[in-house]
């Protein structure tokens, strides 16, 4: 037994590696929300308040509630993969 051709093990097909989520938070200011890295989360929470968004903006975390205004374009343009070519 195992010597059929159906018993060979596969190679695993190779994944790209995964990109971190990205939080979405409303800023208070301006109520538009902002994307930031799991890091930039993380790093307002544990000290400074700062959080430092895709675009580059300083947000100041709104309600939970708080829906919001809108999206801002810098950081969803920014999020968007880039399209590979195959050659």
């Amino acid at each position: 037994m195992g010597k059929g051709k159906h018993r060979r093990l596969r190679r695993r097909a190779r994944l790209a590696p995964r990109r971190p989520a990205l939080v979405a938070w409303v800023d208070l200011r301006t109520r538009i929300t902002h994307l930031l890295t799991p890091d930039a989360a993380a790093a307002g929470r544990a000290g400074g308040g700062r959080y430092l968004a895709v675009c580059g903006a300083d947000v100041i975390p709104a309600s939970i509630t708080d829906p919001g205004n809108g999206y801002c374009q810098s950081c969803y343009t920014a999020s968007i993969p880039q399209q590979r070519t195959w050659r």
